[in-house]
């Protein structure tokens, strides 16, 4: 049995392990402990739950897909093992802790998922036990424990949203998230926790920006997520944690980028959310900040009238796609994967359109357009976003279109043509599923649809299908 002084020495040991981002190592210390005898009660149930945060975030940092899977699966079985020792303990408390760590272990076992109606069950879960988690802080009087918890829900909402079956279930979510958001932030901009305040400062601008794409008032949303993003680089400043400074850059990034004419800024917060994500080794901050950089690059290209810096602009998306998803497939992040595939086919798309001078360097760059698009759409499709989806299918079908023009032989063009009507189709339906009040992107996939059908029918020489099309 450990004395307490021993005790005492070892998580000193792990905390100064933590400082320097080494999870792994400050998890089986803890863990270590958790094998004495004299530790029981609360204080062996905060240390398991200490134990699967370090896990979590040493997930983040394998080097391996199947590292990344067997520290996540540790880290769930640590809030699991959480859960039963505080609801042993029976104090007030333990409703609440008991609960929200069942929902944190159901978040972290959501991301070993790949089928994505068990995702769904498995987020649904999360948000219930969340919700019982809630309404326990709330009768027990603790503030501070219920704001943390409106955070962690809102983690859980937001991958939620993501894997939403239709506009109606993508509405109710994003309320939903708005909410919880209003509750977190009310509560804990009463009290002294400044770096949970961050917390809920930057996931309520991502959650209202999300939002925005499926509720009506966005002109409020708009606000919310530029109001909010300001408020998280303020209390920056106060608060010491690269983890959190890379989100708040995000948030920042995002709500530049989609709310106002400010561009540049919002490449300069991708690039320091990249900068602090490079600082703790993390492959999920990596990824997405490559993500938004691409994103963000991609935004400045459309305003950009110089050719060469029109070109110099699609390499960095190249690379930062590439980099992107290097880093997110180490974390399995479909959803993310999938949306940098957009940006990565209409790049190569446009690079044989304004930078190739052959017919054979065009004809290379949309084969690796299409070859992108393909890879993309089976990520997309994994994911189970639509979003995701309708944004691969409308890269590769142009990629193919676009290729069929350089085909010569009939049959050959024909089946460019015709696979590129099927995506667009299908682009179609996801949009009439997902956002059927959004008429510009749907009139773009008609548009696009028409120019596929005016093709086909000028090489078809059946009149029945030629009348069809």
């Amino acid at each position: 049995m450990s004395s307490q002084p021993d005790i005492n020495a070892v998580i000193e040991k792990a905390q100064e392990e933590e400082k320097r981002w080494n999870w792994l190592a400050a998890a089986k210390l803890y863990e270590q402990e958790l094998q004495s005898e004299t530790l029981a009660g609360s204080s062996a149930a905060e240390l398991w739950e200490k134990t699967g945060f370090c896990y979590s975030r040493a997930s983040q940092q394998a080097k391996k897909l199947e590292d990344f899977k067997n520290l996540r699966e540790q880290a769930v079985e640590a809030y699991r093992r959480a859960a039963k020792t505080f609801d042993k303990e029976g104090s007030l408390q333990s409703p609440s802790r008991t609960a929200q760590c069942k929902a944190i272990a159901e978040y972290l076992h959501s991301w070993l998922v790949s089928d994505p109606a068990e995702k769904r069950k498995m987020l649904d879960k999360c948000l219930e036990f969340g919700n019982e988690s809630l309404k326990a802080y709330e009768n027990a009087g603790d503030k501070l424990g219920y704001g943390k918890m409106c955070n962690d829900q809102l983690l859980c909402l937001l991958d939620r949203l993501q894997v939403a079956s239709d506009s109606q279930e993508m509405k109710s979510i994003a309320q939903e998230g708005i909410d919880c958001a209003d509750k977190g932030t009310a509560v804990l901009s009463k009290l002294g926790d400044k770096k949970e305040l961050l917390r809920a400062h930057f996931l309520a601008s991502l959650q209202s920006w999300y939002a925005h794409g499926c509720l009506e008032n966005r002109e409020e949303l708009m606000n919310r997520s530029l109001n909010y993003s300001e408020k998280a680089l303020k209390l920056l400043m106060e608060v010491d944690d690269p983890y959190y400074a890379a989100m708040s850059n995000w948030a920042a990034a995002f709500s530049r980028l989609l709310f106002t004419e400010k561009v540049e800024s919002a490449l300069s917060y991708a690039e320091e959310m990249l900068r602090q994500g490079n600082s703790v080794r993390d492959n999920y901050l990596k990824g997405v900040a490559s993500y938004v950089l691409a994103f963000a690059t991609n935004w400045m290209i459309l305003k950009e009238e110089n050719p060469d810096k029109r070109k110099q602009g699609h390499e960095k998306i190249v690379q930062h796609a590439e980099d992107a998803i290097r880093h997110l497939k180490l974390v399995a992040q479909d959803f993310f994967i999938a949306e940098i595939y957009l940006f990565y086919t209409e790049t190569y798309s446009s690079l044989a359109r304004e930078v190739a001078i052959t017919p054979k360097e065009k004809r290379f760059l949309l084969e690796k357009a299409v070859e992108i698009g393909r890879i993309g759409l089976k990520h997309a499709i994994s994911s189970g976003s639509l979003d995701a989806t309708g944004s691969t299918l409308h890269a590769l079908s142009k990629a193919l279109h676009f290729y069929s023009n350089l085909e010569t032989g009939k049959e050959e063009k024909t089946k460019l043509l015709e696979e590129a009507l099927t995506h667009r189709n299908e682009y179609v339906d996801i949009v009439r599923t997902a956002f059927p009040s959004n008429d510009w992107i749907l009139g773009v996939g008609k548009s696009y649809e028409g120019l596929i059908k005016a093709d086909l029918t000028r090489i078809e020489t059946d009149n029945i299908k030629k009348t069809s099309l």
